[in-house]
């Protein structure tokens, strides 16, 4: 079975040798050589059918120099397809994809598994990877990598970038052997490839000489090393397949509390202010940043020791890649206040679980606002109960002139029937009230965005007007 090989020509220096000088050295840089050659072809063996070629089809109008665009005759683009390399996650079909994809770009997904051809679906994007995950419909078990033997990548070292093929190349993977020149060090280490080894495309699998899954390729000749990225592929699969493990609620539930966003670059420059940070804006007052004493107007400009390295909108992305949310996990942030350097130190908590409370005769379920989060979600006033359900056919949903719902999702209930409701307690306390006295219409004061409105609602319209018993 051939296979592909793009080979550096590899000098003596480069593999730690010296020039030349004595009868042998030929003969080593010969087993040199044949060692390295040798240690390829495994690597590509190890790979084969476990990376895989996407091909999205049907593409309308894009400029993506991947794209093959093909005419209907009349000179115009009327589709195309693109070429994206994959790597095989679970033998049940999961494979990801170094790419954000939109499934509004394109028709429909093939995978190639070696000279094989399967639809496929997307199953999820991963925005902090700017990875997708896909599900192939194959007719048997994929072979997948084992990510719990992984290889890794080193400044100076050698890789093997393996990519899948089509009938173009006769489905023989194809083989390149390439260096790291550098480390952009975080969470997730991302190495500088040289120019050989980048010039393999997005998604590329990098496998270590001794056989094992080490990096994938990204845009401007870097890779993420794949022992990095373990819980990220564990989390894709168990979100996509809805598996439920303790680990997992424990990266979900916890959550920091906070407001941010990046700095403007003009104010940093006539304050002389960092342009990689991040201004607090609004710390929530049961969150992990509040409980590590973050407060708001602080400057954040490191984070778990390393420094903020990006600005603008990728300085927020690195920021949450670097924390890694976990119940349980502490976590470190630098920040600038009144001119000082702070470190500030906490462990991440988990979200308290949402107080709700289903009104049947007016036919909403509400739910508490929690303190300090409503410039988090956009409220206009944290003195009330949010709407979380307006059912069909109820007392809210029925009775307005212009057939539209007289209370909707979204809407912060701030009275009834005069009486303020700034949480749910009281919410609960007026509604009972009002009952004991049985009215036919009760009025309820809401805001709706920045706007603030009056609802009459008639109990005695709606599905729920027999059953008035209680919340």
């Amino acid at each position: 079975m051939k296979i592909w090989i793009l080979l550096l020509i590899i000098s003596f220096s480069a593999a730690g040798c010296a020039l030349p000088t004595r009868e042998n050295s030929v003969d080593k840089g010969q087993d040199i050589f044949g060692a390295m050659q040798a240690a390829t072809l495994a690597a590509a063996e190890q790979a084969r059918e476990r990376v895989v070629l996407v091909k999205l089809l049907g593409i309308q109008h894009n400029q993506n120099r991947n794209v093959i665009v093909i005419g209907d005759g009349s000179g115009r683009p009327s589709g195309g397809e693109q070429a994206l390399q994959g790597i095989v996650l679970a033998e049940d079909g999961y494979v990801v994809v170094g790419e954000k994809l939109d499934e509004e770009r394109f028709d429909r997904i093939e995978v190639w598994v070696g000279d094989r051809v399967y639809p496929a679906r997307l199953v999820q994007v991963d925005n902090q990877l700017d990875m997708s995950l896909l599900k192939v419909d194959a007719d048997a078990p994929l072979a997948a990598f084992d990510f719990s033997s992984y290889g890794d990548l080193s400044v100076g070292g050698w890789f093997v970038a393996v990519q899948a093929t089509d009938e173009d190349s006769d489905y023989e993977p194809l083989v390149t052997l390439g260096m790291s020149r550098g480390l952009i060090d975080g969470h997730y280490r991302t190495f500088l490839i040289n120019e050989v080894g980048a010039a393999s495309p997005v998604g590329t699998v990098l496998m270590s000489l001794d056989g094992k899954p080490a990096g994938i390729m990204q845009r401007r000749r870097r890779a993420l090393a794949i022992r990095d990225l373990q819980d990220d592929f564990t989390l894709l699969l168990a979100d996509a397949r809805g598996d439920e493990s303790a680990d997992r609620d424990a990266m979900r539930n916890a959550w920091l509390g906070i407001l941010m966003m990046p700095i403007n670059r003009e104010y940093a420059w006539l304050h002389d202010l960092d342009r990689s940070s991040l201004w607090v804006q609004n710390v929530v007052v049961d969150g992990s940043a509040y409980l590590a004493e973050i407060r708001n107007g602080d400057l954040i400009v490191g984070v778990n020791g390393e420094d903020i390295l990006f600005s603008g909108r990728r300085a927020r992305q690195y920021f949450v890649k670097m924390l890694r949310p976990r119940e349980g996990a502490p976590f470190r942030v630098t920040v600038l206040r009144d001119g000082e350097r702070l470190e500030l130190s906490g462990e991440f908590v988990s979200r308290s679980p949402d107080v709700r409370v289903r009104a049947d005769d007016l036919g909403v379920t509400v739910r508490q606002i929690r303190p300090g989060t409503g410039r988090l979600n956009n409220f206009f006033t944290e003195d009330g109960v949010l709407v979380e359900e307006v059912r069909s056919g109820s007392a809210a949903a029925v009775g307005s002139s212009m057939r539209t719902s007289l209370l909707n999702r979204g809407d912060i209930i701030t009275a009834v029937e005069g009486i303020p409701t700034p949480d749910i307690d009281a919410f609960s306390r007026v509604l009972e009230t009002v009952r004991r006295e049985r009215p036919d219409v009760i009025r309820v004061d809401y805001m709706r965005g920045r706007v603030t409105g009056i609802a009459a609602l008639n109990l005695q319209l709606g599905d729920s007007r027999e059953d008035r018993s209680g919340l």
